[in-house]
């Protein structure tokens, strides 16, 4: 059966960089009342505990952007997906490799220094591998690496073969800065028991800091005067200092993770600002249109489109080239009947799909060998049920929220359901099997070369969000609806400046309200609104000089 989008997520992270043991951890001291999951408060505490200043709005953000079932706690499959965005610059990533690396804080890394941290951070290499990295790296032969050198080399570097080599080290250097919260180059039991406490930790791990410090300082050479940097890398890997390393680790992933977010919607923001012309869309606005992602309506409507595709399906579960193309280009055409043209649409949705097939292929170079997730056939372009959902929600999310300003779930899972009743013709056919094909196009399948007919049986699964049977789909389905006439004041807006025909334009301004060509103007650039203007009656141009003048006079 089709697996949900939090398994998929949290397969994929299983096994990677961060152990099974750090993350069931993690989620284990922050469960604060041993319910199995983390509530949208439990994860907030978790933020502020670990001493990460972040806004209220991002915190709800990132529990939103986590809990994929909509349900206002996080599993544990949901949580491991904190633990998988690594977009730092390479530049930040450099500064924190060198800083890590420089035990003694004198800008320079030695050999010994660079072996020493290289294997206290757990990473498996070979002497004469690690002598060659370095000798990369010292170019004036001086014995030493500075900084200069050592970014001269990061790109050469065979660090390929070290996985994770930055991260890991950026993970040892959080953890330090977690823990010395007084900032003088050393820890004392007294600030790391003080962060366990303000943490709510368990007292096992309170009672764990004498040996916690002891192996750090297993020759007494610090005592009273505290433990080092340099001592605790020695330690870092050690059992005895894990909750330190699970802290660390977390609070890394959880900025890290809050990166990755700002720069989403900042790509977001970039990119509606050029669709629409005016303004920069609120973040605000933007996360609360994201956060519809996981409303377990929309959820169940877009899981409902998969199961009615699922004859076309590649063995049931992937997405071919064909198929896309093909509902992509249907689905403009039911949202677009007046200015639908075939070749365009076939051309956006080829540039959509070369987009969704290399986040796919992303993904599974990620995932690796080895996983119980099943990949896609080999040799075949394919997408599978999580690239299918983020295609169609986005499609959504662009005509409501973005063209109509609607942020609502119930408004979203309507369209889903409404575009899919007016693509898939199904009637029922027993035991819980529906007959399902393309309601229009003589059912034609398009797959670039060439047109095939298919119509097949569809079997709907009993366990379906919303408890989809063959007759609650069927009532859940709103009756078919005409083809809209007239789209919003924002699509006109497009329709309007892709036609080049006078005739055409006059004939589609003349199904728009008056309120309608005036929103229509004012979303307008200047060339557009002089364009606009010269094929409305005289009626309507006093109505926009009006609006004009009432802004003026504002």
């Amino acid at each position: 059966g089709m697996e949900s989008r939090a398994s998929l997520r949290a397969s994929w992270m299983m096994g990677k960089r961060i152990t099974n043991e750090i993350i069931a951890k993690c989620f284990a001291m922050f469960d604060a009342d041993g319910s199995g999951t983390l509530s949208h408060t439990e994860l907030a505490a978790m933020v502020t505990g670990l001493r990460l200043k972040l806004p209220e709005r991002e915190v709800v953000d990132i529990a939103h952007e986590l809990d994929v079932g909509g349900s206002g706690e996080l599993s544990f499959e949901e949580f491991v997906v904190l633990f998988s965005k690594h977009l730092n610059s390479t530049a930040h990533n450099m500064r924190q490799m060198f800083d890590a690396l420089d035990l003694n804080s004198d800008c320079l890394v030695r050999v010994e220094e660079f072996e020493r941290v290289i294997k206290a951070a757990g990473i498996e290499i070979s002497d004469d591998e690690i002598r060659r990295m370095f000798a990369l790296a010292d170019t004036d032969r001086s014995g030493s690496m500075s900084f200069s050198e050592f970014r001269g080399a990061y790109k050469t570097f065979s660090w390929d073969k070290v996985e994770g080599f930055a991260i890991r080290l950026e993970e040892l250097k959080t953890c330090w800065d977690l823990l010395d919260s007084d900032r003088d180059g050393t820890l004392q039991i007294a600030e790391v028991k003080t962060l366990f406490q303000e943490l709510n930790l368990p007292e096992d791990s309170i009672t764990n800091l004498r040996p916690m410090f002891d192996a750090a300082d297993e020759r007494g050479h610090h005592g009273a005067l505290g433990i080092p940097y340099s001592s605790f890398v020695n330690v870092y890997q050690s059992e005895a200092w894990l909750d330190s390393r699970v802290l660390g680790t977390t609070k890394l992933n959880l900025q890290r993770f809050r990166d990755g977010q700002a720069v989403m919607y900042a790509n977001q923001q970039k990119l509606e600002k050029e669709e629409s012309g005016i303004g920069m869309v609120r973040v605000e606005l933007l996360m609360e249109r994201r956060k519809l992602r996981n409303h377990p309506h929309v959820s169940a409507a877009i899981e409902s489109f998969w199961h009615l595709l699922g004859s076309q399906l590649l063995d049931g579960k992937w997405v071919t080239e064909g198929l896309y193309l093909t509902y992509h280009s249907k689905i403009f055409e039911y949202l677009e009947p007046l200015t639908f043209d075939r070749d365009e649409a076939l051309e956006i949705a080829s540039g959509d799909w070369d987009r969704d097939r290399e986040l796919e292929v992303e993904f599974w170079a990620d995932v690796g060998e080895g996983s119980a997730i099943e990949p896609p056939p080999e040799g075949l372009g394919c997408i599978g049920y999580p690239g299918f959902f983020e295609s169609i929600f986005e499609l959504i999310d662009m005509r409501l929220g973005f063209e109509k300003g609607v942020i609502e779930a119930v408004a979203y899972a309507e369209m889903v359901l409404e575009i899919q009743h007016a693509l898939i013709g199904f009637e029922p056919a027993g035991a819980g099997m529906l007959s399902c094909s393309w309601a229009t196009d003589d059912n034609v399948y398009c797959d670039r070369s060439k047109w095939t007919c298919n119509s097949a049986m569809v079997i709907i699964p009993p366990n379906t969000p919303w408890g989809f049977s063959t007759a609650k789909l069927t009532e859940r389905l709103p009756p078919p609806k005409p083809a809209k006439k007239v789209p919003t004041s924002t699509l006109h807006k497009k329709q309007f400046a892709k036609c080049n025909d006078l005739a055409t334009k006059q004939a589609m301004v003349k199904t728009l309200t008056a309120d309608e060509k005036v929103k229509m103007f004012r979303a307008m650039p200047a060339a557009g609104q002089v364009e606009l203007l010269s094929v409305l009656d005289t009626a309507d141009k006093v109505a926009i000089f009006g609006m004009v003048l009432s802004l003026i006079h504002i």
